[in-house]
C-alpha cells in the first residue's frame, strides 16, 4: 500500500507539472492537491502523522476541488476522486483524534 501511494504521488507530480505548463491549470491544482494527500498518507503509514491542522486544511481543499471539478471543470472522474479522498482524509483525522 505504501508503494502504491508513492507511485500515485509521482504520477500526480508529473501530471501536475505537465498540466501546469501545457494544459489546464485547474487540473494541475487538482493533481497537486492529490500529491499533498499522498504525502500526508505516506507519513501516516510511517507512524509520523501530521498535526490535525494539516488534515483540517487538506480535507476541505480536496472537497472544494472535487466540487469544482464536478460542476465547473467538467472532469467527473477527477471530481469524484477529490471528494472521495477528502472524505478519506477527514476520517483519518477523526481516527487520529481519538
Amino acid at each position: 500500500m505504501y508503494v502504491l501511494y508513492i507511485v500515485m504521488g509521482i504520477f500526480c507530480l508529473v501530471s501536475g507539472i505537465n498540466n501546469l505548463f501545457f494544459g489546464d491549470a485547474s487540473l494541475a491544482v487538482h493533481y497537486f492537491l492529490l500529491l499533498l494527500f499522498c504525502h500526508v498518507i505516506i507519513f501516516e503509514f510511517l507512524k509520523k502523522p501530521f498535526e490535525q491542522k494539516i488534515y483540517l486544511l487538506t480535507a476541505p481543499l480536496l472537497v472544494i476541488d472535487g466540487i469544482y471539478q464536478l460542476f465547473i471543470g467538467k472532469e467527473i472522474f477527477a471530481g469524484i476522486i477529490g471528494l472521495f479522498f477528502g472524505f478519506s482524509l477527514w476520517q483519518s483525522r477523526n481516527r487520529l483524534k481519538r
